[in-house]
């Protein structure tokens, strides 16, 4: 196949797509995990590779391994085995000749040298011949490999027994093919590990156009048209799959072809599926054109049922052992290939096409044609085999495979990219609702501190300056002192102006003294009602548990009291008078008892108890006033740390709104970055849409 710059330049866009594709993940922070990232390596992988995957199914007895060694033109594959095994066979290019093969159990081992390999192939390619007339890998696929991991019931064989009717195809009784197959599971039951499910070979192919083709031979597809994991794996990556079935010996209206041509294995490229029919070197054209005709009738794309038909050029009749003595003959001259054709009948190894091929290039060179003898009976051979069909079909299909390997990688991407994109928006939706507008966050934060600052002052000042108006011991006095000496004042001159000579003087001065102790409770009480209403006006704010109780003024001042006082100072109001001694005495002074004396002692400790109460006033209004001013600084004190509390919540909640919209912000990019990504890989796509448009024409 030659280059095709056009698909290089696309391949490398394509391939550059993935990188950015991988780097945006990164820098989204995706994990890189489940079958869509594994699937867009394995297709990143290959498409670098340029490697075409080329995949062999068909029925048991179908040719397979035949068709695989023509093809290859290497005898790679033993074709002397009744029945191929479970396992799926790849054959690539490698620099040496190696088998890795891989066990049920997840035991692996490689094998090196032909001989090496061709006898691990022969021991585990081909079926115990007491085994090889039941669907052996029907039975290792659908029961004993599946259910490896738990009890294998005689329900669960019954109902397998039942599956494989159709499969009995060397029509043995029922009981016999029963019995096989019950003893087959009983053995294998035991040593389902041993059994090989894949083999990997590389070959050293000297054809570069070999080079970049993976040949991978799946076990016999089931009468029900069913493969499986492994086989199931490899197809869901295959570029093209080749159905063999033989045209010949099988009846055309068998339904494995059918059914597998509708499964979901292949639904991902119907164009991709090539029906092979294998030796029609022993039919006519017009039988294989009858064949050909017949199968796009059954299996063509003409209903609905048969969504996924064929066409008749994906229908190529072959033969595979034509091909090989092609490939084997091509290296002899005109005695050699005479000799091995005579070799071959006299061991009754040749083919009926071979002496045809034989002498019609015997007849052609007598006719005169330019050609040589080989030139001709090589032709012959070739177009037995029309294996030109095949290189043919895989060009044209290679070609636009590829294409459509490069637009299935660029969609994989896109999807991906569409899933990412959709979860990617559920979470930006959902923070979406969380995020406040920031003018918001700003007038809290700003009305706050200016509340926190107002706290603060009313702290430092306002309650300093209630404390000095009421308790300042300047030269004006606090209101505390000022008005207790107003009090004290107004007492004095109304006791001033009781008449010391009246006979009720006492009774008034005791009035106007015990009613002035009454004014001092009231003057008490009003001035802590006044404290508290000016303390709640200034700070504006209400003590919280109610009002700070005060002590009430109690002074010993009392009825009682005061006639005790009254009496102790009679005693003492005594004063000297001159009096006459009589007729024979002279003028002595003589203590008598003064009314006006006693008055003067009693008004003086009247007043002085009442300066005492006064100053007994003064401090608990004192005491008063800074238990109110600690308490007011307390509940400040509170306030003001939860208006912190508030302002630092405000604050916190304004540095995860300013996050979010910081990510919101940076997701949007995300978003943005990754439409255009998209829009890149929309214009790849459409670039490969006009290619394959354009193959169709």
């Amino acid at each position: 196949m030659k280059k095709d710059n056009g698909y290089q330049n696309l391949k490398k866009a394509a391939l550059g797509c993935y990188d950015t594709f991988l780097n945006f993940i990164a820098e989204a922070h995706i994990p890189q995990e489940g079958n869509s990232f594994e699937e867009l390596k394995d297709q990143a992988k290959r498409i670098k590779a340029d490697q075409f995957r080329l995949m062999i199914a068909g029925e048991a007895k179908s040719g397979k391994s035949t068709f695989i060694n023509a093809y290859l033109g290497q005898d790679i594959l033993p074709m002397d085995v009744l029945q191929c095994s479970s396992s799926v066979v790849e054959i690539k290019y490698g620099e040496k000749l190696t088998l890795k093969a891989f066990y049920a159990d997840g035991y692996n081992e490689c094998i090196e040298g032909k001989q090496a390999i061709q006898k691990f192939l022969h021991k585990h390619a081909a079926v115990d011949d007491n085994y090889r007339d039941i669907p052996v890998n029907t039975i290792n696929n659908e029961l004993i490999l599946k259910r490896r991991n738990e009890s294998i019931t005689p329900k669960m064989i019954d109902v397998l027994i039942k599956e494989v009717e159709k499969e009995n195809i060397h029509h043995l009784s029922s009981e016999v093919y029963d019995k096989k197959i019950r003893d087959y599971i009983q053995i294998m039951k035991k040593n389902w590990g041993k059994i090989v499910t894949q083999m990997i070979i590389t070959y050293p192919f000297e054809e570069e156009s070999m080079r970049g083709i993976s040949v991978i031979d799946s076990p016999g597809v089931n009468a029900a048209g069913r493969v499986g994991d492994v086989t199931a794996a490899y197809l869901e990556t295959a570029d093209a799959i080749m159905f063999l079935r033989p045209i010949t010996g099988v009846a055309v209206e068998a339904s494995s072809f059918k059914d597998f041509l509708e499964s979901k294995s292949v639904d991902r490229n119907p164009n991709a599926m090539f029906l092979i029919l294998t030796r029609a070197a022993a039919e006519s054209q017009v039988n294989i054109q009858r064949a050909c005709d017949e199968f796009v009738k059954m299996f063509g794309a003409q209903t609905m049922e048969n969504r996924h038909g064929i066409s008749r050029g994906q229908i190529i009749p072959v033969d595979s052992k034509a091909e090989l003595y092609f490939n084997k003959f091509q290296t002899m001259t005109k005695s050699e290939i005479k000799a091995g054709i005579k070799k071959l009948r006299q061991n009754g190894e040749t083919e009926n096409f071979l002496p045809v091929a034989y002498f019609d290039a015997l007849e052609e060179e007598e006719l005169g044609n330019s050609k040589s003898f080989k030139e001709l009976f090589l032709e012959n051979l070739e177009k037995q085999s029309n294996f030109a069909a095949i290189d043919q079909a895989l060009n044209r299909f290679g070609r636009k495979a590829k294409y459509i390997a490069l637009q299935d990688f660029i969609q994989n991407i896109n999807r991906v990219y569409e899933k990412c994109e959709a979860n990617l928006m559920d979470e930006m939706q959902f923070y979406q609702m969380k995020v406040r507008n920031p003018g918001k966050f700003s007038e809290g934060i700003k009305k706050t501190k200016t509340d926190l600052d107002n706290l603060k002052t009313l702290m430092h000042s306002a309650l300093e300056e209630i404390d000095n108006e009421y308790t300042s011991s300047g030269t004006r006095g606090g209101k505390i002192e000022k008005d207790a000496d107003e009090v004290v004042q107004k007492y004095k001159e109304e006791v001033e102006q009781i008449n010391e000579k009246s006979s009720y003087r006492f009774e008034q001065l005791e009035k106007i003294s015990f009613r002035q102790v009454d004014i001092f409770r009231t003057y008490q009480k009003k001035l802590s009602d006044e404290l508290l209403q000016e303390c709640n006006t200034k700070l504006k704010m209400t003590l919280q548990g109610g009002l700070v109780s005060y002590i009430a003024l109690q002074p010993d001042f009392t009825k009682e009291s005061l006639e005790k006082v009254k009496n102790q100072l009679k005693e003492k109001a005594t004063e000297k008078r001159w009096e006459d001694g009589g007729c024979f005495s002279k003028k002595r002074k003589v203590p008598r008892f003064s009314e006006a004396k006693y008055y003067e002692l009693v008004k003086k400790d009247i007043m002085k108890r009442i300066e005492d109460i006064k100053g007994t006033a003064i401090k608990t209004m004192r005491d008063f006033v800074e238990k109110v001013i600690d308490s007011y600084r307390t509940q400040l004190i509170e306030n003001i740390e939860s208006k912190k509390s508030e302002l630092q919540k405000i604050e916190e909640d304004q540095r995860k709104n300013d996050e979010i919209i910081k990510w919101l912000k940076g997701k949007e990019q995300l978003l943005t970055k990754m439409s255009n990504n998209k829009n890149d890989l929309r214009d790849y796509g459409t670039m490969i849409d006009d290619v394959l448009k354009s193959s169709q024409n």
